[in-house]
């Protein structure tokens, strides 16, 4: 079964060609990261298998982003202090176009869609 992000309202998961990211296992950072989903789903408890996508963390939290946004790396790595920071009332859409995997096929209001966005 894929993994789907657990931020509020947003139902990525790998296949729509966004990155997904484990959990830490740093107890310090594993609170924030838990502290940032429950600003929107009350009673969150993470997981093994919980993991929130790319499109919830800032640009600065990318170690290889400019790689990435330029087709040399097919994932997103996490700084080692990375932690989300974006819901989805503040999240750009066009942070999806350099956020995801250009050879998935899925069109960017699809995947908005999914993560409750609005398209304008």
């Amino acid at each position: 079964m894929p993994k789907t992000c657990v931020a509020a309202s947003c139902s990525i998961t790998p296949a729509d060609g966004i990155s997904v990211f484990q959990f830490p296992k740093d107890p310090k950072l594993r609170s924030k990261w838990t502290k940032h989903v429950l600003e929107t789903r009350a009673n969150f408890k993470a997981t093994e298998t919980s993991v929130p996508c790319a499109l919830h963390f800032r640009d600065e939290a990318f170690a290889n982003l400019m790689p990435f946004k330029m087709g040399f790396a097919s994932r997103l790595f996490l700084n080692d202090d990375a932690r989300p920071t974006v819901h989805r009332k503040n999240m750009p859409q066009e942070r999806l176009q350099y956020l995801k995997r250009q050879d998935t096929g899925i069109d960017d209001f699809s995947i908005m869609r999914r993560c409750n966005t609005s398209i304008d």
